[in-house]
């Protein structure tokens, strides 16, 4: 996670700050020469930006991108896997859907990968967005990733209350205000609604499609998969429209229309039915994951609350 200001953006005087590993092992997966320039905002992993001028020594074009894992990247509601990455990367290669992967990068001081830069953050329509998530959705699951111990999502209100609970247990064992909102919250649970849909097969998840992580300037091109998944597609399109995502990735929370349109550009009246219908209960578990974001020092998250809550208590109009 990290903020869409800042991703693709602003770089520091980041050369010091590379581990020496690091930049050896890209020099022998053949990308030496390159000038790095750390991409400030990353909440979970390290991300440089490499550059090679315009020279025709360039290995694969004049900038790529290097991520470096960090330990202890897990959320309750985001992992942190370098495995499944490289794993939908590959099956996911020519799609346009995702950037190329340039190296896989293991070494004793950590894990890291290398893929081209596709480009800044993606400041297009968002209605695009909607239309590439239901392309990615739509897809049948590659092979590979059918088979590879992706983990999967299931959005059952018994499930989202539990995880949204779980996350406000874990604030409430602190003491003072954190601790008092998680009680509030927890005492404007909404009920659970019936589900006027069946619950759909499972499709391939990007897990994290919130705005830093769509770049590019013709289409969107997702990255940051370290979290993807094999699930209930609803789950991606809460996070493009949670107002508590919106906002600590520098946008503002969508209108109820602005809303109706997005999912109109979706083009699945069912998962558009599924999603308003469980609208109350996303709204309840990622409200829960804001405070528990708040609660650890991450400011950006903690107008989040407030806003899923009061969405959460509305809903969303249908009509």
């Amino acid at each position: 996670m990290k903020r869409a200001s800042d991703e693709m953006g602003r770089a520091g005087d980041a050369r010091d700050d590379v581990p020496g590993w690091l930049s050896e092992v890209v020099a022998s997966a053949g990308f030496g020469g390159a000038d790095w320039r750390r991409l400030s905002g990353g909440r979970t992993n390290q991300v440089w930006r490499l550059t090679w001028g315009t020279s025709q020594c360039a290995p694969f074009a004049t900038s790529a991108i290097c991520k470096l894992y960090l330990p202890d990247g897990d959320t309750p509601l985001f992992p942190n896997d370098p495995w499944a990455e490289v794993a939908v990367l590959r099956a996911l290669a020519d799609t346009g859907l995702s950037p190329h992967l340039l190296a896989d990068l293991e070494h004793a001081g950590g894990r890291a990968i290398l893929t081209e830069d596709a480009g800044p953050v993606w400041q297009g329509d968002e209605a695009e967005v909607m239309r590439r998530l239901r392309r990615l959705h739509m897809m049948p699951v590659p092979g590979g990733l059918a088979r590879a111990p992706l983990r999967h999502v299931a959005l059952t209100p018994g499930q989202l209350i539990a995880e949204a609970e779980g996350m406000l247990s874990e604030v409430e064992r602190q003491s003072g205000a954190g601790a008092r909102a998680a009680r509030r919250l927890r005492a404007s649970r909404p009920g659970r609604p019936p589900i006027p849909t069946p619950d759909p097969e499972p499709c391939l998840l990007h897990g994290d499609p919130v705005a830093a992580n769509l770049v590019g300037t013709a289409a969107p091109v997702l990255v940051d998969w370290q979290c993807p998944a094999l699930g209930d597609p609803v789950h991606d399109l809460s996070l493009v429209l949670s107002p508590s995502m919106r906002l600590a990735n520098d946008r503002a929370p969508l209108t109820t229309g602005a809303t109706r349109l997005l999912l109109q550009a979706y083009g699945s009246e069912e998962v558009a039915t599924r999603y308003l219908a469980l609208r109350p209960l996303l709204g309840y578990r990622l409200a829960a994951y804001a405070l528990w974001k708040s609660a650890r020092g991450d400011a950006g998250y903690a107008p989040g609350v407030a806003a899923e809550t009061a969405l959460m208590v509305q809903g969303v109009a249908t009509s």
